[in-house]
């Protein structure tokens, strides 16, 4: 298996990895947050923080898919910037999805916290 094979798997991967996350926090994680603090009375919840976070990681992980696509290619030319540039979009990507991890974690705990002011 060459390099361009194996980058090509990671990045794929992490790509469609980062489209199933993105699409099941937001249509999945977030509906049932909202009820839950709809349940609780809590009015003033705002999940933009969130939805933006994850909507960013959503295009992130369709890009890394269509990188994973054009190393596929046959053009021996453009290979070598597009592994270039596979390397620091999966640079990125672990990044970014922590990155999200931590504003969901931050925005949902910050809500349950101001539940308390109630």
């Amino acid at each position: 298996m060459n390099k361009y094979k194996l980058v090509c798997a990671i990045i794929f991967l992490v790509g469609s990895f980062q489209v199933l996350y993105s699409l099941a926090t937001i249509f999945v994680v977030i509906p049932k947050i909202l009820d839950l603090y709809e349940s609780l009375g809590s009015a003033n919840i705002s999940i933009i923080p969130t939805l933006l976070s994850n909507i960013l990681v959503f295009l992130i992980g369709v890009v890394n898919i269509m990188l994973a696509w054009k190393l596929l290619s046959n053009k021996t030319a453009d290979k070598e910037k597009y592994l270039k540039i596979a390397a620091v979009m999966l640079m990125v990507s672990f990044g970014l999805i922590l990155f999200s991890i931590l504003i969901s974690v931050l925005n949902t705990v910050g809500s349950v916290y101001n539940l308390n002011d109630y």
